[in-house]
């Protein structure tokens, strides 16, 4: 499985206020994974990279920063 990493945060609750967000712009696959020191952002589960990479291009005007990553 591959998802969209738009944002880390030092804090948990942040993250989560993140995620939140996300989810009331229409994003209900938003979620929060612990990932060494920090919280991260995610966006969908997809099971080939190439979808989530298209997906992501959705996702960069607003994340410059977004990465496609393994789950």
């Amino acid at each position: 499985l591959f998802t969209i990493q738009v944002a880390s945060f030092k804090r948990e609750k942040d993250a989560q206020k993140e995620a939140d967000r996300l989810k009331g712009i229409g994003h209900n696959d938003a979620f929060v994974l612990p990932k060494g020191d920090y919280i991260i952002v995610c966006v969908g589960k997809f099971m080939q990279m190439g979808d989530a990479k298209k997906f992501s291009g959705k996702l960069k005007k607003q994340y410059n920063d977004c990465l496609v990553r393994r789950l």
